[in-house]
């Protein structure tokens, strides 16, 4: 999967939108999808976040988004958190806003775990961000 440009992100998500809520559709017992979107980093990870996640952050584990509008520092702000429930980092400041709108819309986003190198004072996680259709 290649890293998306913002366009080719809106554009993609557009297609996925139009996809996962098709007008008139009758809802049935679909399995959901996951749609890729992005590849990203995660920001704002530190040392202590990842040994708080411990094993939970395995290549190819399942991440949760979650926004945060309360943010002091990003009010498009999406959390990246792992499965238990320890918070790894948030989506780069400058790729969340189109994840953040579809979020506040009622979509929701997976994150699966594809590179980590946790040493040093700045940790490097890479994630796969996936909009999940019915």
């Amino acid at each position: 999967m290649n890293t998306l440009s913002r366009r080719g992100f809106v554009a993609g998500a557009g297609v996925a939108v139009a996809a996962a809520a098709p007008v008139g559709a009758v809802a049935g017992p679909a399995a959901a999808k996951a749609v890729p979107v992005l590849q990203t980093h995660v920001t704002g990870t530190t040392p202590g976040m990842i040994a708080r996640a411990g094993r939970q952050l395995a290549i190819g584990s399942s991440l949760a988004l979650v926004r945060e509008p309360d943010n002091d520092y990003d009010p498009r702000a999406v959390a990246v958190w792992t499965a238990d429930g320890a918070k790894v980092g948030y989506v780069p400041r400058v790729e969340n806003q189109t994840i953040q709108n579809l979020m506040d819309a009622g979509f929701a986003f997976t994150a699966q775990l594809t590179s980590l190198q946790p040493g040093g004072p700045r940790p490097d996680i890479k994630i796969a961000v996936s909009l999940v259709s019915a």
